[in-house]
C-alpha cells in the first residue's frame, strides 16, 4: 500500500512566471535577499491581510526559504519519511480571495501550470491541487475544468470563507457540480492571513509569547463552522459523490462536533432559523468527508472504534517547521501504534487517501 502524505505545502520557483504583464505591478512575485531569505510580495494582497494576523509567519514575512520547494530535495525527502506520494498544496497566504478576480484567475493559472509541470515530470510522485479564483465562481469552474482536464491535476484545494461569505451560499454551487463532474475532491484548508475565528482573540499574544492559538484551536473552529454550513446548507445533499477533506484541524475534534450538529439536527435551539434541515443525520455524511489526523493524538485509537476507519488520512504540513505528525517519522508513529489495527494504519497511510483521489488501491 502506497503511503501518501495529503497535506504537503509546495511554492514552486516558476509559480508566477506566466502572471501577464498587465497584472505584475500589483500581482505577486517571490523575492530572496542577500542573507537567503525569502517571501512573497503581492501588493494586491498585502493591502487586506487583517491586522491581527501580519505578526504570523505567513508568506509575506521574510524568512530562509525551503530547499523543499524544489522537486529533488522533496522527493529525497520523502524517501527518508517513507512517503510515496504527496498532494502538493498551495503556500495558501497568496491565494486567498480578497483581490481583483481577473488578477486572482491570472496568478491561479501560472500557479496550477507550475504544478502540472511537476506532476508531470515525477509522475506517481505528486497529486497536484488546483487553486481557484472563488471569488468569482464563474472563473473559477472555468480554470478548475482547465486544470483538471489539461492540465493534470486531481483535486482544488478550497479556504474556509470568500470574502467573509460561508460556502454553502448558492453562488458556489456551480463549483460543487464542476468537481462532482470531474470526479475531483475539494481539500479544504484554513488561512492563516485570511479571516480566522476569533481574530485578535487567537493572536493577540503571539508576537512576545509565540501562542499558536491560530493553528492549534482556530483551524478546527474555521473547518467545524464549514461543515456545519455544507451540511445544514444543503451542499451535501445537492452533491452526494462531492468529497471534502479537512486540513490541520486533528481528528479528534469529530465526534464531538457530530454530536453538536446532532443537537441542532433533532431541534435543539430555535430551528426555525435554519436554512434547511440535513436529509441524513449528521454522522451519516461521514462517507463524503475526510479528515487529516494527527499521528500522535491520544484518542485516535477511540476515534476509529467509534467512527470507523473511513475517514481519516495523514498530512505532514511538509515543509513547515511546524509540521504535523513527528516528521520524518510520521508513518513509523503510526506503525508504532497499539492502539491502531494494521487495516487500520494502511487505511490512514494511503488507503483512504487513494481512495479520496479516486486512485487504485
Amino acid at each position: 500500500m502506497a503511503h501518501v502524505d495529503c497535506d504537503s505545502h509546495i511554492l514552486p520557483e516558476d509559480a508566477f512566471a506566466e502572471i501577464p504583464e498587465a497584472f505584475r505591478p500589483d500581482g505577486p512575485r517571490i523575492v530572496t535577499d542577500a542573507n537567503g531569505n525569502s517571501c512573497v510580495v503581492y501588493p494586491a494582497r498585502q493591502r487586506n491581510i487583517p491586522d491581527y494576523a501580519r505578526p504570523i509567519p505567513n508568506p509575506f514575512n521574510p524568512r530562509p526559504r525551503s530547499s523543499g520547494n524544489r522537486p529533488e530535495v522533496r522527493i529525497a525527502d520523502m524517501a527518508k519519511a517513507d512517503i510515496d506520494i504527496q498532494v502538493l498544496v498551495p503556500s495558501n497566504g497568496s491565494f486567498y480571495y480578497d483581490v481583483e478576480p481577473q488578477l486572482a484567475a491570472a496568478v491561479c493559472r501560472s500557479y496550477n501550470n507550475a504544478v502540472g509541470r511537476i506532476v508531470k515530470n515525477h509522475p506517481g510522485k505528486f497529486i497536484g491541487l488546483a487553486t481557484l479564483p472563488m471569488q468569482e465562481p464563474k472563473m473559477a469552474v472555468e480554470e478548475l475544468d482547465r486544470a483538471v482536464r489539461e492540465v493534470g491535476l486531481r483535486g482544488l484545494v478550497c479556504y474556509t470563507t470568500v470574502q467573509d461569505k460561508d460556502l454553502d451560499a448558492e453562488e458556489f454551487w456551480p463549483v460543487y457540480e464542476k468537481a462532482q463532474q470531474l470526479g475531483v475532491p475539494i481539500i479544504v484548508h484554513p488561512v492563516n492571513t485570511g479571516p480566522i475565528i476569533g481574530g485578535w482573540r487567537m493572536t493577540r499574544h503571539y508576537a512576545d509569547r509565540g501562542y499558536g492559538f491560530w493553528s492549534a484551536l482556530g483551524n478546527s473552529m474555521e473547518n467545524s463552522v464549514m461543515i456545519a454550513n455544507l451540511m445544514f446548507g444543503g451542499v451535501l445533499d445537492a452533491f452526494p459523490k462531492l468529497r471534502f477533506c479537512f486540513m490541520e484541524g486533528g481528528g479528534t475534534q469529530v465526534p464531538h462536533l457530530m454530536e453538536g450538529l446532532a443537537a441542532v439536527h433533532s431541534g435543539e435551539g430555535d430551528y426555525s432559523r435554519l436554512k434547511s434541515k440535513p436529509q441524513r443525520e449528521p454522522i451519516e455524511y461521514l462517507d463524503q468527508l475526510y479528515f487529516s489526523v494527527r499521528t500522535t493524538e491520544s484518542l485516535l485509537g477511540v476515534l476509529v472504534d467509534r467512527l470507523g476507519n473511513d475517514s481519516w488520512v495523514v498530512g505532514t504540513d511538509y515543509p513547515h517547521a511546524d509540521t504535523m505528525g513527528s516528521w520524518p517519522h510520521t508513518v513509523s508513529v503510526i506503525q508504532s501504534r497499539e492502539d491502531l489495527s494494521a487495516d487500520t494504519k494502511e487505511a490512514i497511510l494511503g488507503g483512504n487517501a487513494l481512495r479520496l483521489f479516486g486512485l487504485s488501491m
